[in-house]
């Protein structure tokens, strides 16, 4: 969940401050003075101070960062700290979720008796099994994605896989969690990270 820090409150204040102030009211022959042209000037510096230095705080705020795990690169928020899991390719933790990532061969995939000729099949295969029989899994940009809720000790989360086909003889699942509560408002990050996916085979 993002929030403007108090520092860009203040910052706004300022400028609004500067830009209209009541208290101001200068006669006919001070308007046009030096010393009111000067003022003018001096204002005009402050008020473009402010503003560089808000635009510049909330541009820090939405900053995202290139991760690059096996043959798998993407764009994912910094507010994301890199962790470990088992059976996990890679694996992410943010103060509101996590983010991960599973690699699974396609020959491998046939051991398990698994058919998968594409990655609607594959990602239809995956939900049954690890999800649910009621869920729909829809197409977008040349991937698939499903979503789902989970209840974890007594804790409401959403949840949304994302599958891939790596061209390169593998699958993968990303997935996201969150808290239900904020999924809303998380879920275009989401899908951007997914649009930020990019397979690097050599």
């Amino acid at each position: 969940m993002h929030r403007l820090p108090a520092v860009h409150y203040y910052l706004t204040k300022m400028c609004f401050q500067l830009i209209i102030n009541k208290d101001e009211i200068y006669s006919f022959n001070e308007r046009f003075s030096f010393r009111f042209v000067m003022k003018l000037i001096k204002k005009a510096v402050l008020i473009s101070l402010c503003m560089i230095m808000l635009l510049s705080l909330t541009a820090c705020g939405s900053e995202t960062k290139t991760i690059k795990e096996a043959n798998m690169k993407m764009e994912l928020s910094k507010q994301y700290k890199k962790g470990s899991l088992e059976n996990a390719t890679w694996y992410y933790t943010s103060p509101d979720g996590v983010a991960m990532g599973v690699k699974t061969s396609q020959n491998d995939l046939e051991k398990t008796g698994l058919e998968a000729n594409s990655i609607q099949d594959y990602a239809e295969a995956y939900t049954r099994v690890n999800i649910g029989t009621n869920k729909t899994v829809k197409q977008k940009n040349g991937y698939c994605y499903v979503k789902y809720n989970k209840v974890i000790s007594g804790t409401d989360f959403s949840y949304i896989n994302f599958f891939f086909d790596d061209n390169a003889g593998s699958y993968w699942v990303v997935s996201f969690a969150c808290y239900k509560e904020i999924y809303n408002e998380e879920e275009s990050s989401f899908f951007a990270s997914a649009d930020s996916v990019e397979f690097i085979n050599e």
